[in-house]
C-alpha cells in the first residue's frame, strides 16, 4: 500500500470573475511508499504547498484524484495524519505544555495518557526545559519544534512537514534529522517539503522535483545523484577528442582538463582505451558524484 497516491491531480486557481488564472498543479501522478521519507522539492511557486493542502483537504482539486494511507480522504483518515505548516501558530499566552495540552484535548486524547505523551514529545523536540515561558517569547526555531511536537501528538502513520528545519541552527537541524529517522524506524511515513537540500540528501529515501506544477524528476538519492560526470586529465589531440565525443553525452574544456557527461560508469574503460590507443598520455580519469543541489538546479533551470 502506498501512503500517498495521486492520479492526474490538478489545481487551477480562478480570478474573481471565475476565470482560470493560475495552474498551480498539473496532472500530478505521484506515489509515496509506506514507511519511507520522501522529499518533495521545487522552487517557490512550483505547487508544493498547494499539493500539500489538497492532500490535507484544505484545498479542493480542480480535477484528478488521490488517496492517503490507501483510502480517500475522510475525517477518519485525517486522524492518522500529522502536519507541520511552514509557519506554525499558537495562542501566545500558552506555554509549551499548555499548547500541547490544548491540542491533545481537541484530539480527544485520554487524560491519563495525555501528560505522559506531552512530556515525551517536549523532551523529543528539546523543549522540556522551557517551563512557564510563553509561546510569545519563543524564537522561530522553538515554534517550529513545538509545531512538530503538536503534529506527533496523535501518533500519526503519515507526517507531512512543510519546511520543518526553517529557522533552526545546525544543532536543531541535526535534532530534526535524527527525529525523522526515528519516525521512519517506527514505520511512520514522512512527506517532507524543504529548501535545505543538504538535509534532504542526508535524510530522504526518495525525492520528487516539482516545476511549474509538474513532476519533472523522481527517484532515490543515489539514482538522481549517480556518478555521470568524469574529469579527464590527459595529453590528447583533436582526433582523440573527436573519438571521445562520439562516446559521451557532452564535452567541456576546463583549463587543462576535460569534463565529460556519460550515461553510466561502464563506459570509463572505453574512454581510457580511446586515449591510450590514440597515442595520448592518460594521467587520470576521475568520476564525480553530483550533489542533490546540482541536480535540482539543473532540472529547474531547464
Amino acid at each position: 500500500m502506498n501512503a500517498i497516491e495521486t492520479n492526474k491531480l490538478t489545481k487551477v486557481y480562478k480570478d474573481w470573475r471565475g476565470k482560470n488564472k493560475t495552474l498551480a498543479v498539473n496532472n500530478l501522478n505521484l506515489k509515496v511508499k509506506k514507511g519511507e521519507i520522501f522529499g518533495f522539492l521545487g522552487p517557490n511557486g512550483a505547487g508544493k504547498t498547494t499539493t500539500i493542502k489538497m492532500l490535507l483537504g484544505l484545498v479542493f482539486p480542480t480535477s484528478g484524484e488521490f488517496t492517503v494511507l490507501g483510502e480517500k480522504l475522510s475525517v477518519k483518515v485525517k486522524k492518522r495524519i500529522g502536519y507541520l505548516p511552514e509557519e506554525p501558530s499558537f495562542p501566545s499566552y500558552f506555554n509549551a505544555k499548555e499548547a500541547l495540552s490544548y491540542y491533545a484535548d481537541l484530539y480527544g486524547m485520554d487524560k491519563s495518557k495525555k501528560h505522559q505523551k506531552i512530556s515525551e514529545l517536549l523532551k523529543l523536540v528539546s523543549l522540556d526545559n522551557t517551563g512557564k515561558k510563553k509561546v510569545s517569547q519563543f524564537s522561530k526555531g522553538m515554534k517550529q519544534r513545538l509545531g512538530l511536537a503538536q503534529g506527533l501528538l496523535n501518533d500519526p502513520e503519515l507526517v507531512i512537514l512543510d519546511e520543518p528545519t526553517s529557522g533552526l541552527d545546525p544543532k536543531g537541524r541535526k535534532d530534526i534529522r535524527d527525529l525523522l529517522l526515528e519516525l521512519k524506524s517506527r514505520g511512520t511515513t514522512v512527506f517532507l517539503n524543504s529548501h535545505i537540500l543538504s538535509e534532504v540528501e542526508r535524510t530522504c529515501d526518495r525525492v520528487g522535483i516539482l516545476k511549474d506544477g509538474e513532476l519533472v524528476s523522481i527517484g532515490t538519492i543515489d539514482e538522481l545523484t549517480s556518478e555521470n560526470i568524469v574529469e579527464i586529465h590527459a595529453e590528447i589531440d583533436q582526433k582523440i577528442i573527436t573519438a571521445i565525443k562520439r562516446k559521451v553525452n557532452s564535452v567541456e574544456f576546463q583549463g587543462n582538463k576535460l569534463i565529460v557527461e556519460i550515461d553510466n560508469m561502464e563506459i570509463i574503460p572505453d574512454l581510457a582505451e580511446i586515449i591510450v590507443k590514440g597515442g595520448g598520455r592518460l594521467k587520470a580519469l576521475i568520476p564525480q558524484k553530483q550533489s542533490l543541489e546540482d541536480i535540482f538546479l539543473e532540472v529547474v533551470e531547464q
